[in-house]
């Protein structure tokens, strides 16, 4: 029988699951904007915003730890691990949204989707700094370019390459949100090597989500109840982080930091597809299916590996690796 191990290093479970992940990552942007009409979340409440963000979270993190005491997993944390565990749920939960859904509220969705990418870029070209095992390639580089490029597309429009498309409180709270996922997935590389990727998910998730909530009520948010299908896409944002979470931080666990994160560049193509899809913005522009092109080349470039050797670049040189 395969151990946990094992099957978290095969190639084609690696891929199977990246998807998955990315796939409700990328639905998240657009059902966030749609829980922002059903629950009547006006743009300039953002105490709301932080309100409806932290139940989402808490939530999400309630059924992780159901899961796990269900499956009879070592879910209370022990002594030493309440700091780490809290210090990654206010990276990758309280600070990571509080930017996100600000930043949501003044760009597209499709925007939004394509920069959350970023925490892709700053993994890879910042995990070769702190880990031994990570390293920089030329094919990784070209693919942080081409990511880039089209980051830059988007926002310029391609016109002259003026930036007045992008926008502080837009745009730049994405990118601030991307910054903290990275840094995120960067910590839960370096603390889940001994612990239970289970009991971390659940509780990050919960004390992050429980932070935002308390921000949220105690800076004046309220949140109404408006119907039964308003609950029903509370209920699916909460799964949706519980089971993205849960498995990536499993693959961050037994894989590279950069192998994992490089597919959060499929995160724009679905949250392209379904904003289109799900708040019928014109997704079919010239721009937008550019940017898009550049995002999934850069994937396919960065994910490429040769049978025999591969070409790290450290110190500014280049070395072979066998």
């Amino acid at each position: 029988m395969e151990t946990k191990q094992n099957i978290f290093t095969r190639p084609v479970f690696i891929v199977l699951c990246a998807v998955v992940v990315t796939a409700l990552w990328g639905s998240a942007t657009p059902a966030i904007k749609v829980g922002y009409e059903m629950f009547h979340i006006e743009a300039g409440d953002i105490p709301t915003k932080m309100l409806f963000a932290g139940v989402r979270f808490t939530l999400a993190g309630i059924m992780v730890l159901l899961i796990g005491f269900l499956t009879r997993r070592p879910m209370i944390p022990k002594k030493e691990d309440w700091v780490p565990v809290t210090v990654l749920g206010g990276l990758q939960t309280t600070l990571s949204y509080i930017f996100f859904y600000i930043g949501l509220t003044y760009t597209t969705g499709a925007k939004g989707s394509l920069f959350s990418s970023v925490n892709a870029f700053i993994v890879v070209l910042i995990a070769p700094l702190i880990y031994k095992n990570e390293h920089w390639t030329l094919k990784k580089l070209l693919g942080c370019v081409l990511g880039f490029a089209g980051l830059y597309l988007v926002t310029t429009g391609g016109e002259g390459g003026s930036l007045a498309g992008f926008h502080v409180m837009g745009e730049g709270f994405v990118l601030l949100s991307s910054a903290c996922g990275a840094a995120g997935s960067l910590y839960t590389k370096h603390i889940s090597k001994n612990r239970d990727s289970v009991m971390l998910t659940a509780w990050q998730l919960t004390i992050g989500g429980f932070v935002l909530m308390l921000i949220g009520l105690v800076t004046g948010g309220h949140l109404q109840m408006p119907g039964f299908s308003a609950m029903l896409l509370l209920g699916y944002m909460a799964l949706l982080s519980a089971v993205a979470f849960g498995l990536q931080t499993q693959l961050i666990r037994y894989n590279s930091v950069s192998k994992i994160t490089f597919y959060n560049l499929l995160i724009p193509l679905f949250g392209t597809v379904l904003s289109g899809i799900f708040l019928h913005e014109n997704i079919l522009t010239i721009t937008n299916l550019l940017a898009l092109l550049l995002v999934c080349t850069g994937i396919g470039v960065v994910n490429y590996q040769r049978q025999n050797r591969k070409t790290t670049i450290q110190g500014g040189k280049e070395n072979a690796v066998h």
